[in-house]
């Protein structure tokens, strides 16, 4: 059985290593937003997909905003695939919502992607350290710590 909790926080590594570089790279670019949702889109499916799924028909949903690469999808790679599992967050007791301020459990939450809290606010910048979730159309960010990833099947 494949370590979730391991891959997953090592694409948040991965994150905060490489986004100033990204930056640097692409900070010029007009599409800027686009660009740099299509990156963190390859990276996923690149790193977290591949770990949790090689060799198989497997996927999880989009990442954040997904990717505008391919006409109809929001993939990169194998744009007509289907998310076949989901992403789970789960913590030992409930967690306040950075948003709102009310405690809520993550455990029903549709994990969506890590951002930074800033200025009472997510953002997408070096030093992410929280988690933007959503449920029913509402967006929750919580912070990362003390949460426990798993995969489930969808």
């Amino acid at each position: 059985m494949k370590n979730v909790d391991k891959i997953i926080c090592c694409f948040l590594e991965y994150l905060n290593y490489s986004l100033p570089q990204t930056q640097e790279i692409l900070g010029s670019v007009d599409e800027y937003d686009e660009v740099m949702s299509d990156w963190m889109q390859s990276s996923w499916e690149t790193l977290v997909e591949t770990a949790l799924f090689y060799g198989t028909l497997n996927s999880l949903p989009i990442y954040g905003e997904g990717a505008d690469v391919c006409k109809g999808s929001s993939r990169v790679t194998f744009p007509s695939r289907h998310a076949t599992h989901k992403i789970i967050c789960t913590t030992a007791h409930l967690k306040k919502d950075l948003i709102s301020g009310k405690t809520i459990d993550i455990s029903d939450c549709e994990f969506e992607q890590f951002v930074k809290w800033k200025n009472n606010w997510y953002t997408i910048e070096q030093g992410l350290d929280a988690i933007l979730l959503s449920k029913d159309n509402e967006e929750y960010v919580v912070f990362s710590s003390d949460v426990i990833f798993e995969v489930n099947e969808i």
